[in-house]
């Protein structure tokens, strides 16, 4: 059976339904269809005053450091404020 054969069959067997049964039919291979399709990763562009703010960040998030102190995370924030404003 060849593929335009099977879903002449397939209409066929559907024919009898309902409005409210292909319209079932047709959402649910509509669903599928969209779950089955890789979707590639939605990557925004980043400005470029951003990019170098989150490589900056980047390292701060590293988990395989010891936490901050109170002292080390005002330390940051003061350098990142005076890197901002005395620029």
């Amino acid at each position: 059976m060849t593929h335009a054969s099977e879903l002449a069959a397939i209409l066929k067997q559907v024919e009898p339904w309902t409005a409210e049964e292909k319209h079932w039919l047709a959402e649910k291979l509509s669903a599928q269809a969209a779950l089955s399709r890789e979707q590639p990763p939605l990557r925004i562009p980043l400005p470029p005053d951003k990019r170098r703010s989150f490589g900056e960040l980047r390292g701060i998030a590293n988990p395989s450091r010891i936490a901050f102190t109170d002292q080390e995370i005002d330390d940051l924030r003061f350098d990142a404020l005076k890197e901002k404003y005395l620029k």
